[in-house]
């Protein structure tokens, strides 16, 4: 009988334990496939068994309440006091709490040395429309493994997540940009004047009392795009400056007509009207050109194009052309006939490819591009320099604020926002940086690798 309640003591002891532990351990594994848990296993049981205790002890008082009466009965045994249920009684509460005290003050310790990362979302298009890889993607991949490996340490405070917008902005896209900021994201770095402008407009829709991120737009040139403290900023050059550049090139070199094919879109309207009122403002006269759609078939558009300028008498002394989807071949035929003028939109790439397929009337092809200081390789790719220049300007501000919580985002912002080999000055709440306007046989992209000076981009 002795060895038949020594079997039945050990059993119930096991499945105690079983029900004290399996929870505990259960909840560590999902806290590690969810991802969400930055503290470690150990810390984790400690805290989970200090509430377990609590609940056991909770139910011993209970216990000792409901059989009160059988306990007094042990008055008149002869058991040590150690071993009595009245000891047990003052025990058993002076352990737990005791444990749930120490374990809890463990766990907070821990937790509190490892401060969450903040998370940056960065929209970016990966690929177009038709899930095909963006014509940026290249350079998106440069500026994200550079900016890694220039600032290694980042990742310790920092999570940068990439947010595919296929040059488009949708109910899906937005809903995907809510959920984030609702998990805790304050930063949104968005890319591309169409994307940006509808996405801002989104979320100034939104009702007063609902926390929105701020936005860093690059990449994004439309002035149109609403620029206000503590909810929107720009780090790129906008088409205000770019079209002032095409267009003062294009009169002191005697043109007087100009026509243009730019994106359907916000952005490629914007930078036609800051264009026409830069090109007429200099006694030139602006003829109706045509818009496409930003998504198009490449063959399709350039059959519009076509169209457009067929004829003889239809081509003026300049095209400005704002597009960020590239038409190489029916503006290599073009630029045998006129002069193109290059918005900073046209990817840097396509443009070389552009001049290069010119031949001999390479020269007739004029692109417009930040007025550096220094003639460097890497300034080559416009799209990874300012998503690397953007990055790193957010997270240097928000370390700032974090050193100093009572200073303002926007104060910290505007704090050394010139850099030393690219001029750019604060406007109201916008940044105008300097852009000039070349051939580009005769710009710092055509510059032989031996010539350029080696010095460093990195702020």
């Amino acid at each position: 009988m002795s060895d038949q309640r020594s079997h039945d003591l050990m059993h119930k002891s096991y499945q105690v334990l079983f029900l004290i532990y399996a929870p505990i351990t259960m909840i560590s594994i999902a806290l590690k496939a969810m991802g969400g848990a930055s503290v470690s296993f150990l810390y984790s049981v400690a805290f989970f068994a200090a509430v377990m205790s609590l609940l056991v002890m909770l139910l011993i008082a209970l216990m000792i309440l409901r059989h009160k009466k059988r306990l007094n009965s042990e008055l008149e045994s002869n058991l040590p006091f150690v071993i009595r249920h009245q000891f047990m009684a003052l025990f058993l509460p002076i352990a737990f709490v005791s444990i749930l005290v120490s374990s809890y003050r463990l766990y907070d310790q821990r937790a509190q040395a490892v401060e969450p990362l903040e998370n940056i979302v960065v929209m970016v298009p990966l690929t177009d429309a038709l899930d095909n890889p963006s014509q940026e993607l290249r350079q998106i991949k440069q500026f994200l493994g550079s900016f890694l490996v220039d600032y290694p340490e980042i990742s310790k405070n920092y999570r940068i997540e990439l947010l595919n917008h296929k040059h488009q902005f949708d109910d899906a896209l937005f809903a995907q940009v809510l959920e984030k900021s609702k998990a805790g994201s304050k930063y949104i770095v968005c890319t591309f004047s169409d994307v940006c402008s509808k996405l801002l407009a989104a979320l100034q829709a939104l009702p007063e009392d609902v926390p929105k991120p701020i936005v860093i737009n690059t990449l994004a040139s439309s002035t149109a795009l609403p620029m206000q403290p503590n909810f929107s900023y720009r780090f790129y050059p906008r088409s205000l400056e770019s079209v002032r550049a095409l267009a003062g090139y294009g009169t002191r070199s005697g043109a007087m007509t100009a026509s243009f094919v730019a994106a359907d879109d916000n952005f490629g309207r914007n930078a036609v009207e800051e264009f026409g009122r830069a090109w007429r403002s200099l006694g030139g006269t602006l003829d109706e050109g045509v818009y496409l759609n930003p998504i198009g078939d490449e063959t399709v558009l350039s059959t519009r194009v076509f169209e457009r300028f067929s004829e003889a008498e239809k081509i003026p002394d300049v095209i400005f052309v704002s597009l960020q989807q590239p038409l190489n071949n029916i503006l290599s035929e073009l630029s045998k006939r006129t002069s193109l003028l290059l918005g900073m939109s046209y990817h840097n790439e396509a443009a070389l490819v552009l001049a290069n397929g010119a031949g001999e009337h390479a020269s007739n092809i004029v692109m417009s591009y930040p007025d550096y200081q220094i003639a460097q390789r890497e300034l080559h790719n416009t799209t990874a320099l300012f998503l690397y220049l953007t990055l790193n300007k957010l997270i240097e501000t928000d370390m700032r604020l974090k050193a100093s919580p009572e200073s303002d985002f926007d104060a910290l912002w505007w704090e050394g926002i010139k850099l030393p080999y690219l001029n750019i000055e604060r406007i109201e709440n916008d940044a105008a940086i300097d852009v000039i306007a070349r051939p580009l046989n005769e710009s710092i992209f055509a510059i032989e690798p031996e010539n350029r000076a080696s010095v460093s981009i990195a702020p």
